[in-house]
């Protein structure tokens, strides 16, 4: 009787190792499935950024580009508005010389004067003009500059990222260690469905 218990206890014990075994065997891959998707998650939020940071990048390009053909039309605006005060000038001293030499053509001095208002409305409209694509550079400027600090927290971003999260992995492995090995199959079977309750959340939020 005594032999046949010891026989019994030595096989239980024996079938209790081999549980112990298979289960630590079961928690070492299950630890390595949520430390590769713990990493391949931080690769996905690294691409992320990585794609704000080129489509920020895009647009700091698309507004420099427009800056500068802003840039080019106010000089070509300038260029003319000189032309035309020069124009106007010229005008204004023919104006000034017939009147001193030809009273007697005053019908020829008005027709001077008609030109020269109609020169200073177009000085008018021009310096309008002016004016209005220097207040758009001005917005053009503020965007790119509120483009070019968005652009930078993304790199500081990117840069935290690139340099913390191994250590931030370690710390998740440790905090996620089992519960003691006496409740079997059980714990087992919650490591799965929290697991894969995990990576549907994740897939929902992506």
């Amino acid at each position: 009787m005594s032999e046949n218990r010891l026989t019994f206890r030595r096989g239980t014990a024996d079938q209790l190792k081999q549980k112990v075994i298979y289960l630590q065997a079961e928690l070492k891959k299950y630890k390595q499935q949520v430390e590769a998707y713990q990493e391949n998650y931080h690769y996905k939020q690294l691409d992320q950024l990585n794609e704000d940071n080129q489509q920020l990048q895009q647009e700091i390009d698309q507004s420099t580009k427009e800056y500068q053909q802003l840039q080019q039309e106010i000089d070509q605006l300038t260029k003319e508005y000189q032309q035309l005060q020069q124009k106007a000038d010229r005008l204004q001293k023919r104006n000034e010389l017939l009147e001193s030499s030809f009273r007697e053509m005053h019908e020829e001095k008005s027709e001077v004067e008609y030109h020269v208002q109609n020169f200073k409305e177009e000085i008018d409209s021009l310096r309008e003009d002016n004016e209005l694509k220097e207040r758009t550079i001005n917005e053009k400027d503020e965007q790119i500059i509120k483009i070019q600090e968005e652009c930078d927290q993304l790199k500081e971003a990117l840069k935290e990222e690139q340099t913390a999260p191994i250590e931030k992995r370690e710390i998740r492995t440790t905090e996620e260690s089992p519960q003691k090995e006496e409740e079997g199959s059980g714990q087992t079977d919650w490591f799965i469905r929290n697991l894969k309750r995990q990576q549907r959340e994740d897939g929902n939020e992506r």
